[in-house]
C-alpha cells in the first residue's frame, strides 16, 4: 500500500488466529503504548478464501484496544468512538455463535458489508452524534451497559485520573486537595457537555459534580502534601 493511500479500516495481522490475539496481550502489556488515531485495513481473506467472522472480529479487537480511551485520560472523539466500537465488537464476540459468523452466513455478510461500505463513506458530525446517541441507548436497554452505579464509578475513575495528572505536573508540591478539586470540577462540567454533544447523557446525569463529592473522590489519589492544611509559602 502506498503511503498516500487513505484508509479507514483496521489492522492486518500476518496470522489472524495467533498473532491477532498476541497483539492484544502485547498492547495491554506495554506501559506507554504509542497513541493511535486511525486504524489500518482489515484482512478479509487468506490463501484458503474468506476469513471466518471471528477472525475478522479478532483483528478489530487487537486494533481497538490500542485506540479506545482509558479511564484516566481526557479522550478526543476518535478515542470515544473506538471505545464504543470495542464494546460492540466484544458483545458480538461473546453472544454470536460460530454458525452465525460462518463464511457467507448472514452475520458474516453483514460484517463484511458494513466494513466495505464504511470505506466508501464517512458520516458527518451530526449523523455520527445521532448514531452514537441511539447506539448507546440501545446498548443500555439490552445489556444494562453503564448502569447508574457503573456510570458514577466511571465518572469517579475519570476524576481520579484527571487529579493524578494535575498533581503529576505540580513539581513545586504546592497544590492542595481543595484547589485540585475546583479544577477537576470545572473539567468535569466541560467533559460532561462534550460527551452530551456526542450523545452520551451518562456524565451529565450521573457523574458527581459537587465540590464535596469530588474532593472525597480524588482524596484516594492525593499525595501526602496535598492533604496538609494551608498552602506552603512561596520561596
Amino acid at each position: 500500500m502506498s503511503d498516500d493511500k487513505q484508509t479507514f479500516g483496521l489492522d492486518i495481522p500476518d496470522d489472524v488466529q495467533s498473532q491477532g490475539r498476541d497483539r492484544v496481550l502485547i498492547a495491554g502489556a506495554m506501559s506507554n503504548p504509542p497513541p493511535k488515531t486511525m486504524a489500518d485495513e482489515l484482512s478479509l481473506t487468506s490463501p484458503d478464501g474468506l476469513l471466518h467472522g471471528r477472525d475478522v472480529l479478532a483483528q478489530m479487537v487487537s486494533e481497538l484496544v490500542q485506540m479506545a480511551r482509558s479511564s484516566d485520560e481526557q479522550a478526543p472523539a476518535t478515542e470515544y468512538a473506538a471505545d464504543l466500537c470495542l464494546k460492540l465488537v466484544q458483545d458480538i464476540q461473546h453472544s454470536a455463535t460460530d454458525q452465525e459468523l460462518e463464511r457467507l452466513s448472514n452475520g458474516h455478510r453483514l460484517l463484511l458489508a458494513g466494513y466495505l461500505y464504511g470505506q466508501l463513506t464517512m458520516p458527518d458530525k451530526n449523523s455520527h452524534a445521532e448514531m452514537s446517541r441511539h447506539a448507546i441507548a440501545d446498548i443500555r436497554r439490552q445489556t444494562g451497559f453503564f448502569s447508574v452505579d457503573a456510570e458514577r464509578e466511571r465518572g469517579k475513575q475519570w476524576m481520579r485520573g484527571r487529579a493524578s495528572a494535575i498533581w503529576a505536573e505540580d513539581h513545586a508540591k504546592e497544590l492542595r486537595i481543595g484547589e485540585v478539586a475546583k479544577t477537576v470540577h470545572d473539567d468535569v462540567v466541560k467533559e460532561a457537555e462534550e460527551r452530551q454533544g456526542q450523545g452520551d447523557e451518562g456524565p451529565h446525569k450521573h457523574w458527581p459534580k459537587s465540590l464535596e463529592k469530588i474532593r472525597a473522590t480524588i482524596s484516594e489519589v492525593a499525595p501526602d502534601y496535598a492533604t496538609k492544611p494551608g498552602r506552603p509559602p512561596r520561596k
